[in-house]
């Protein structure tokens, strides 16, 4: 039996890389998302069957994963370039997971779609030799009585060889265990301290959307608003639809995303890393531990709590939102233009910032974007290098601090049919903590 591009299914079966991609595909991530496992197996098809990268195309994906018709345009449907940046962060989570002893890691670089098998030496190998190591010198032990002279050279190889192994170990341990997170994140990084990721309530949205107006975090807490929103028409179907979204919890696909990158790139403390909805939160949570807030006040209420320390504020309307830049210094101006929804084209502006926590040594730090880009830029914008560079240079700072440094930044991207491009730092400030 052969598969519909000619690659013979029982060669396949039997290839290592293809039984990696069947693990991986069998996870739990994957078998809740049946069209990021069939993107996965696709390209791994197209990869082991010997296909030009320059075949794999965002056209050709489009129309054999997503069934997009043949005349459609990738600039204006970013459907695959989002699929795939979603299934870069899921392939790194089963590599940090499930599939840390794997001795092959499967990967999708960055600038293409073509994924690559990178062979890789666990250190469940070098624990192998090691025990070998301990039946060589056990063995070595019996030839003593029969090769006397050969003891002081034997042993000496065998302590060598051990300490070479022990050292192997170690080292290779350390890389897989300790990562250092890229400041500012690395702000919220401590052992004796948790970190809370908050994901936005886009319940919160259609409840104000519902209204006709933007609700207060006490409004938002208080369980008499929520219940209240049902008796505001009396069409069945915006009571029905009222009712649903004052008791379930969602949030976007952006934000999911964003959490599980902020998580895996804290390292050897993920342990001490939680994701919970603003609608599980309580005020009083906030006096200890470390926070980041995903969301601007529109769709995160939370992020409203510190919104008198930071000098630029959303000015909130349900159609169009600006940024309000409470003391603009002279080569700023005095608003900046949000993209007028999620899914557009344009230029838009988002905010970073990190602030001191309640708690001792604790920091909170919000991303906020008035739609699903913004925020997504800013989260992008922390994880690349290049970014934190930039924000460094722009906060007046020729390095990562090692002491606590507050800031708030507001960022330019420019966004292409949903996903954000190129950022910049247009504005910053350095935020000095009350005493």
């Amino acid at each position: 039996m052969s598969s519909s591009d000619g690659m013979d299914l029982e060669d396949r079966s039997a290839d290592p890389r293809w039984q990696l991609v069947e693990r991986i595909s069998a996870t739990e991530p994957f078998r809740k998302s049946p069209r990021f496992r069939d993107l996965l197996r696709y390209l791994a098809e197209r990869t082991l069957n010997g296909g030009n990268p320059e075949e794999l195309t965002e056209r050709a994906i489009g129309q054999a994963v997503f069934g997009k018709p043949a005349d459609y345009s990738p600039t204006e449907d970013s459907t695959v370039r989002v699929h795939v940046r979603q299934l870069r962060l899921k392939l790194h989570e089963y590599f940090d997971t499930a599939g840390r002893e794997e001795k092959t890691v499967l990967e999708v670089p960055k600038g293409g779609f073509m994924p690559v098998f990178q062979e890789v030496r666990p250190t469940a190998q070098v624990a192998s030799q090691a025990k070998d190591q301990a039946l060589l010198e056990s063995t070595s032990r019996a030839a003593i009585v029969r090769h006397r002279w050969l003891v002081p050279a034997l042993m000496s190889a065998v302590a060598l060889l051990a300490i070479g192994c022990t050292i192997l170990l170690y080292r290779l341990e350390s890389v897989s265990k300790v990562k250092v997170a890229p400041w500012p994140i690395s702000m919220l990084v401590s052992p004796a301290a948790s970190t809370t990721i908050v994901t936005a309530d886009a319940n919160f949205t259609m409840q104000n959307l519902l209204l006709q107006r933007y609700r207060s975090l006490s409004e938002y807490l208080d369980p008499s608003h929520s219940a209240a929103l049902n008796l505001k028409t009396s069409n069945p179907g915006e009571r029905d639809l009222a009712d649903y979204i004052s008791g379930s919890s969602l949030t976007s696909s952006a934000d999911a995303v964003i959490s599980a990158k902020l998580a895996s790139i804290f390292g050897a403390f993920q342990g001490q890393v939680s994701v919970r909805s603003a609608r599980d939160l309580h005020p009083r949570d906030f006096d200890s531990g470390n926070f980041i807030i995903v969301g601007s006040a529109t769709s995160n209420p939370w992020a409203s709590m510190f919104q008198g320390q930071l000098n630029f504020e959303e000015d909130t309307g349900l159609h169009h939102n600006v940024w309000k830049n409470k003391s603009p210094k002279a080569d700023e101006q005095a608003t900046y233009e949000c993209l007028t929804s999620t899914g557009s084209t344009g230029t838009g502006y988002a905010d970073i910032a990190l602030l001191p926590g309640n708690g001792t040594h604790t920091a909170v730090l919000i991303l906020q974007g008035c739609v699903q880009e913004g925020t997504e830029s800013t989260a992008s914008y922390l994880f690349d290098q290049t970014g934190q560079n930039d924000l460094i240079k722009a906060l007046g700072l020729s390095a990562p601090p090692s002491t606590p440094v507050y800031f708030e930044a507001l960022i330019k991207t420019e966004a292409i049919a949903g996903a954000p491009g190129t950022t910049t730092v247009v504005a910053t400030r350095l935020i000095q903590p009350k005493n």
